[in-house]
């Protein structure tokens, strides 16, 4: 073989090699999950994962005002869904996209029968000439109670009906 073949091989083998090294792998982004969901004021970890890049991960929102995440660390801040597209910094084609729905927080109530509101829908019964108007206490839900209370002026006298 002659000498510039063999130089010829030898540079080819080493150009391969060259750009076998320097591809490496190529770079991805995706999550484990393709959707999730949280209650509002809950905090969660977006943990995408990156391969063949060590650059940094972007976040973006199709809505505002559902969800923030700063470095990866989200909170729910209301009801709603959401869908969080995740990208490279240094490569904005590559990107992952993840759902949340964030659902409303249950408070647990226990209801205290202590407002005296003057309602149509807390009337127990209507004022006479003798008694005024009754209504049925009430807890700040709206929620009605069992004890009443008397508000508002008695009746007028009606002298054309009978009392039996």
């Amino acid at each position: 073989m002659s000498l510039i073949k063999k130089l010829v091989l030898v540079l080819t083998l080493v150009f391969t090699v060259f750009l076998a090294l320097a591809c490496g792998e190529e770079a991805t982004l995706k999550f484990e999950k393709t959707s999730f969901e949280v209650t509002v004021g809950d905090e969660f970890e977006l943990k995408p994962i990156v391969t063949g890049s060590e650059s940094l991960v972007e976040y973006s929102f199709d809505k505002e005002g559902i969800v923030k995440v700063e470095n990866g660390k989200g909170t729910a801040l209301a009801e709603g869904s959401v869908v969080i597209t995740a990208n490279l910094k240094d490569a904005k084609d590559i990107k992952a996209t993840i759902n949340v729905t964030v659902k409303e927080k249950v408070v647990e109530h226990t209801h205290a029968y202590d407002q005296e509101v003057v309602d149509a829908k807390y009337l127990a019964s209507e004022a006479t000439c003798t008694a005024k108007a009754k209504y049925y206490k009430s807890c700040a839900c709206g929620e009605k109670g069992e004890e009443t209370f008397e508000a508002g002026e008695l009746a007028a006298h009606a002298y054309d009906q009978e009392v039996i």
